[in-house]
């Protein structure tokens, strides 16, 4: 989130940088113009228009070069896969999804590719899906519970796509073409259940009828003890 920021704040300093120029080139042009009253002054006007246009490009040019590469740095495009605790396949066709675990769709051809159009995923798992398509091409859109589109890629055929997730969040999401690609289009459906993992269950420790018998035959034995304890006391 930080490194959007920083990247936001660049990108509203380069358009107040280049709001500041234009400007300035207007002011400039028109100082220029409307002292110039005489042709020849206008052609020297011309004149001095154009080499200050000259410097003016190549200083926002390099104003803009600076800022490109300064920005480069806080990009989040590094790489994710050091991140990644997962990664699934995808293959879109006409019209439907196969998701399968790893990257089978790098080693099998797509006719070969088998897969589901229904996964699980642990919340808090940075998936990576390797996304492409068996006929024409579509996009891989997958949407929250609340509708909203929190990832996308295209699928095209005989290419493959990598799409990073963090899926943050538990609960239902659904994958959806963003493609038009035919008359079923909008049955392009698959599911990711993002659900929380087995061991969250809390075990409770239940005390079994073997457990309450020792515990009574031990009281027992004391009480006897005790008892043949009081009967030699009394014989003496």
């Amino acid at each position: 989130m930080e490194q959007f920021t920083i990247l936001l704040a660049l990108q509203n300093t380069v358009g107040w940088v280049t709001a500041v120029g234009v400007i300035a080139v207007l002011i400039v042009l028109y100082i220029l113009f409307s002292t110039s009253h005489k042709k020849e002054d206008k052609e020297v006007a011309k004149a001095k228009v154009y080499k200050v246009r000259r410097k003016y490009f190549w200083g926002l040019t390099a104003v803009m070069a600076i800022g490109f590469l300064s920005s480069m740095a806080f990009l989040p495009y590094g790489n994710q896969d050091d991140k990644t605790d997962v990664t699934y396949s995808v293959l879109a066709f006409q019209w439907g999804w196969k998701i399968a675990e790893g990257d089978k769709l790098l080693t099998e051809s797509v006719d070969e590719f088998r897969g589901a159009n229904k996964i699980d995923v642990i919340p808090g798992q940075f998936v990576k899906f390797i996304v492409g398509a068996k006929d024409v091409t579509h996009s891989f859109g997958i949407y929250n519970e609340a509708g909203d589109m929190v990832a996308q890629v295209q699928a095209m055929p005989g290419y493959t796509n990598d799409l990073y997730y963090h899926f943050t969040e538990p609960g239902v999401y659904k994958v959806l073409c963003m493609e038009y690609c035919g008359i079923a289009h909008a049955m392009m459906i698959a599911t990711i259940n993002v659900q929380g993992p087995l061991n969250d269950v809390e075990e409770t420790k239940v005390e079994t009828p073997s457990e309450e018998l020792s515990e009574e035959n031990e009281e027992f034995k004391i009480d006897v003890v005790e008892a043949e304890n009081n009967d030699l006391q009394g014989q003496l």
